[in-house]
């Protein structure tokens, strides 16, 4: 409306008979000033409000990634402790095996040795034998031809 103002002013002249022209526009100027500053003041108020909902969600959502990333941490801490405890039981067995396989060959080494002492000593024996058993042909041979 172009005359808005002019009507708004009749109104008020009206309303408030006893009012004067420049105490009506003062009052309308003292609204106006007065609205402005309750609408900046709500919406100040809003922008305040909304920026502090934000603030507490972005602070809440890094929060839970940071658990979230302590627990992961704390995950892989523990996973690799296991896994340092199992590499440790493993090497102690593969340690045991190699001193069970050392101790194997040892004793595999001693009953060789002893096998080939035993085969040594048989073959000596069969020799000795074989030479008595020559030796006591040869002197039948000698005593049957002297005779």
């Amino acid at each position: 409306l172009a005359n808005r103002r002019t009507l708004l002013m009749d109104r008020l002249r009206r309303h408030f008979v006893r009012k004067t022209k420049p105490q009506i526009v003062q009052h309308m100027r003292w609204w106006d000033s007065t609205h402005f500053h309750q609408i900046q003041r709500l919406a100040t108020l809003q922008t305040w409000l909304r920026f502090k909902d934000e603030l507490l969600a972005k602070s809440m959502q890094l929060l839970n990634e940071s658990l979230e990333k302590r627990n992961q941490i704390q995950e892989n801490a523990e996973r690799r402790d296991r896994q340092a405890a199992i590499c440790l039981q493993l090497s102690e067995k593969v340690e045991q095996w190699k001193d069970q396989l050392q101790e194997t060959l040892e004793r595999q080494s001693e009953l060789a040795v002893a096998e080939e002492a035993r085969m040594h000593e048989l073959s000596e024996k069969f020799a000795e034998k074989e030479r008595k058993k020559r030796t006591s042909e040869k002197r039948k041979i000698e005593r049957y031809k002297s005779a």
